[in-house]
């Protein structure tokens, strides 16, 4: 007869292989991705109009700084629309906003000024800008107030993509220049440069899913606003999503560089992981009847392995790590905890638990920076996915911690 601990053993595994195996394998198919030939845009980017949409709420510190980037861009002003959506801000965002519009007139000609009357969070406000931009721009882009535009040619870098019929959205790529001494911050590089090199790589094999609204531009004939799901952010993941599933490609563009700062603490970092992770996990899960659709080639298996590994990767972690748990207290009074071929089984556990340890007390521990790194993303989903069980929104624009 088999005895407790040898089936929490097989248990422990068989959850562990599961929630493992999605990541060996999309890391295998993002390897043979990037062997194909970089993307590159087909146009000049001069010819075609562009609303540039700027959502903002307090942001007093940093606005002037942002408009004075947007302005230095060399994008034609004729074929230039700003549109600034305020989401009730409390500070003076709005009036430094026209003291500036009205000081630098001619850096944009061609603007709005919305302002709500209560804050509904980010996508709600998304959704308004993007009803009311102009007719005769058929790109409309949008770009948050604490992404600096890195070049002078973004905007007409991102532009230039959309002479291909086929692009119906583009994505810039994070930049972080900051002090790196900072645990917190050198866990958030290491999760964005692998999450970068997921997207750039799918984008090669046909769209990713995610894109951030930091800097992103979309083919108004693409989107539907009214299925925007305003209860819910990620506003940028499910604009780009709806523009590959209406007929178009969704791609992060590695030379259209943005930087931005990460918060600077870990307790800021973790917030921001934890409400961007929610929107994720929404979005997936509302599109979960694309997952084994067959009518949008590649692209249903990338969105279906990101469901995985968003969905149901950290509940086979947490499932793994219990029935561990369990043979420990059953084997501790016996020993046989680290007998024979438990042993090795004993070490990984302590190597995953220090990772894990290391990701809460903001440590990062030599030679584990890359299990640190998927233990940092899963504590971060599962902390998502216990908010949305409890009926916990997130989806109301917060201030982010800047450093």
């Amino acid at each position: 007869m088999v005895d407790a601990p040898s089936l929490l053993v097989a248990a422990e595994l068989s959850a562990a292989s599961l929630a493992a195996l999605p990541f060996i394998i999309h890391r295998y198919r993002i390897s043979r991705w990037m062997q194909k030939e970089p993307l590159q845009p087909s146009g000049d980017g001069k010819k075609l109009g562009l609303t540039l949409v700027l959502p903002v709420w307090n942001e007093e510190k940093i606005i002037i700084k942002k408009l004075e980037n947007l302005a230095s861009q060399d994008f034609p002003r004729k074929n230039l629309e700003l549109l600034i959506i305020d989401s009730a801000s409390t500070d003076s965002t709005v009036s430094l906003a026209e003291g500036w519009l009205k000081k630098n007139g001619k850096e944009f000609p061609n603007h709005k000024l919305i302002r709500m009357e209560q804050r509904l969070g980010k996508t709600e406000a998304v959704k308004r800008a993007f009803d009311a931009t102009a007719d005769d721009k058929p790109l409309v882009a949008m770009t948050d107030a604490d992404a600096m535009l890195a070049d002078k040619g973004a905007l007409t870098r991102l532009v230039s993509w959309f002479d291909d019929s086929t692009i119906g959205a583009v994505g810039g790529t994070p930049e972080r220049k900051e002090e790196v001494d900072k645990t917190h911050i050198k866990l958030e590089a290491t999760y964005r440069d692998l999450f970068t090199q997921q997207r750039i790589a799918e984008s090669r094999a046909d769209s990713t899913p995610f894109l951030e609204g930091s800097i992103v531009g979309f083919r108004k004939e693409f989107i539907d606003t009214s299925l925007l799901d305003c209860g819910s952010n990620a506003d940028d993941s499910q604009l780009a999503t709806m523009a590959r599933l209406n007929g178009g490609r969704s791609i992060q563009d590695p030379s259209l560089i943005f930087t931005e700062g990460t918060p600077a603490s870990s307790a800021g970092r973790r917030q921001r992981k934890v409400r961007r992770a929610q929107g994720l996990c929404r979005h997936l899960w509302r599109n979960r009847e694309v997952w084994f659709s067959k009518q949008h080639g590649e692209f249903n298996k990338i969105l279906r392995f990101q469901a995985f590994m968003h969905l149901f990767v950290p509940w086979l972690l947490m499932m793994a790590m219990v029935f561990g748990f369990s043979r420990w207290f059953m084997t501790m009074e016996d020993s046989s905890l680290l007998g024979g071929w438990l042993l090795p089984l004993f070490v990984l556990e302590v190597i995953i638990l220090t990772a894990l340890f290391g990701v809460l007390a903001n440590l990062k521990i030599p030679g584990i920076g890359f299990l640190q790194t998927f233990m940092d993303a899963m504590w971060s989903l599962m902390a998502a996915h216990l908010l949305i069980l409890k009926g916990d929104s997130l989806h109301i624009w917060e201030q982010p911690e800047r450093g």
